[in-house]
């Protein structure tokens, strides 16, 4: 609990003050907007992003931590699954008012972005070696992953 707290509360501060640059400059993730629905705001950014980066680099890490004792390997397969769940929520962000890209869709740029941020914050995770017990987060990850699939293959059948 001593490095957990610490750590809860960096990737909180990094994701908001990530995400307010990437709003404010369209540095890290490309030009976009928040909408309505993720609630209150700060500086353009819903406190929820916050929370979001945080529960994110909690579960993927934990996941990580099941295929390799390696803490390189660790960080690149944490950022690798955080990337997946990304890939699949930008189709869906807009049509649920999360957020929304100028172009439209999501660009290399975001992802690249999202790498960047979550390198130092996964390598901080795994190397202060956070333990959380029992198998929530692979629960957790696996449920975001199927609201937005199912989400997805909703809306894409919708539009046929």
């Amino acid at each position: 609990m001593k490095k957990f707290t610490p750590l809860l509360l960096l990737c909180f501060v990094t994701g908001m003050v990530a995400e307010i640059i990437g709003v404010k400059f369209g540095f890290l993730f490309g030009n976009y907007t928040y909408g309505e629905a993720l609630g209150y705001k700060v500086m353009e950014v819903p406190l929820m992003i916050g929370v979001n980066w945080s529960i994110l680099i909690f579960i993927t890490g934990f996941i990580a931590q099941f295929f390799s004792n390696s803490l390189w390997k660790r960080v690149l397969i944490g950022v690798s699954l955080m990337l997946f769940l990304d890939l699949v929520m930008e189709p869906v962000a807009p049509k649920l008012d999360f957020w929304t890209f100028e172009s439209g869709l999501a660009s290399f740029h975001n992802y690249l972005g999202w790498t960047i941020v979550a390198i130092p914050l996964q390598w901080a995770f795994h190397y202060f070696k956070i333990k959380i017990k029992g198998p929530f987060p692979i629960h957790l990850f696996l449920l975001q992953v199927l609201f937005f699939l199912i989400l997805l293959l909703k809306l894409n059948t919708l539009q046929l």
